[in-house]
């Protein structure tokens, strides 16, 4: 279905898409506290690969998100962390972002 890592419905969609999307809509961010993980709602008219869309939820990790789930790693004694992918990343177009979310990955190793 176009998801590594889910048996429902859905798509994966690169963090610097997340970031665009989020700066065409402007949308309200919440938080789960249970998975640390940013997520928000947005209402898209059409989507190239499914056609007519409704409401859409963008779940998501962040810089701050990656920095809890990082940090529990280091104190339950874990030997190494890494992302999913930086390629989802645009250092080009989102310059802030992508040092951002090294810098999480720096937050284990201190």
């Amino acid at each position: 279905r176009g998801v590594n890592c889910s048996d429902g419905i859905g798509r994966e969609v690169a963090y610097k898409n997340i970031i665009d999307i989020m700066r065409q809509n402007r949308p309200h961010l919440q938080f789960d506290e249970y998975m640390k993980a940013p997520f928000f709602s947005v209402k898209e008219q059409h989507d190239a690969d499914r056609g007519k869309v409704g409401v859409v939820q963008y779940w998501f990790d962040n810089p701050q998100s990656l920095s809890i789930k990082y940090r529990f790693a280091r104190e339950a004694g874990l030997l190494g962390v890494g992302p999913f992918t930086f390629g989802h990343l645009d250092p080009i177009k989102q310059p802030a972002e992508s040092r951002a979310m090294w810098a999480a990955l720096d937050s284990f190793f201190q």
